[in-house]
């Protein structure tokens, strides 16, 4: 692979043809054209140095190098979903959070507070 950026958006089409098994069915799923699911992977083949379709009968399928990128997509396309997640403004809150204080302010303030959040947010850890 050379130094040019993966695009993601191609990676859910090559992840699709390898679940489906037919650019026509990826088309389909993803509200597309037979034409851009082609178009996509080829650029992405371009992009990644190898090919990653082959023919079989008026088929296509995966190459060995095909199936691999698809197997990393699943990851890659998971984990930019959790950081587009992590990141979301609206999303539920989560993570630790680490206070520091005076003991008698903490237990007459800080407790009722961390015991409201945690049954608010359980994703906190409190």
């Amino acid at each position: 692979m050379d130094n040019r950026a993966v695009d993601t958006r191609r990676l859910a089409f090559l992840l699709e043809l390898s679940r489906l098994g037919s650019m026509r069915e990826v088309a389909d799923e993803l509200g597309t054209t037979t034409s851009t699911v082609s178009q996509q992977i080829a650029v992405l083949a371009k992009e990644v140095g190898t090919a990653l379709v082959e023919p079989d009968g008026r088929r296509v399928r995966l190459t060995p190098a095909g199936r691999r990128l698809a197997e990393h997509a699943v990851t890659i396309l998971a984990a930019v979903e959790a950081a587009q997640g992590d990141l979301d403004p609206s999303a539920e809150p989560a993570g630790t959070l680490r206070v520091g204080g005076f003991a008698s302010a903490i237990r007459r303030v800080l407790l009722p507070i961390v015991r409201q959040l945690g049954q608010d947010h359980p994703r906190c850890g409190c």
